[in-house]
């Protein structure tokens, strides 16, 4: 994932700029895409830009009443455990699959 420096910021940073999310509550979905998109950016001015081929996975699962929400970023996999057997609750982001390559070179990135 190009080093530790990111997995350690977003380890940091990512559950708090989370849950001061103004809509956290409110939105749940949106305050975690939005939590992903702030740590990034502001990992990425940290470092100057000069790091930008330093990456991270992460999961974020938060149970909201009976709701499970799940996001992940890169192979960091998510899963649940139910009558003994692991079952999947996110699906990977590998650049080597056709959409995420597509999906990371339309945000102007690169594989």
């Amino acid at each position: 994932h190009g080093g530790a420096r990111a997995a350690e910021y977003v380890k940091q940073n990512l559950f708090s700029n989370l849950i001061s999310h103004p809509k956290f509550i409110s939105d749940t979905k949106s305050a975690i895409a939005d939590a992903y998109t702030h740590t990034d950016s502001e990992f990425l001015k940290s470092e100057n830009n000069q790091n930008r081929d330093a990456g991270s996975t992460a999961s974020t699962a938060i149970l909201v009443g009976d709701r499970l929400i799940v996001a992940n970023v890169g192979d960091s996999r998510a899963v649940i455990c139910r009558g003994g057997n692991a079952i999947a609750v996110s699906r990977d982001h590998k650049p080597d699959q056709t959409d995420e390559r597509q999906r990371i070179e339309d945000a102007g990135g690169f594989v």
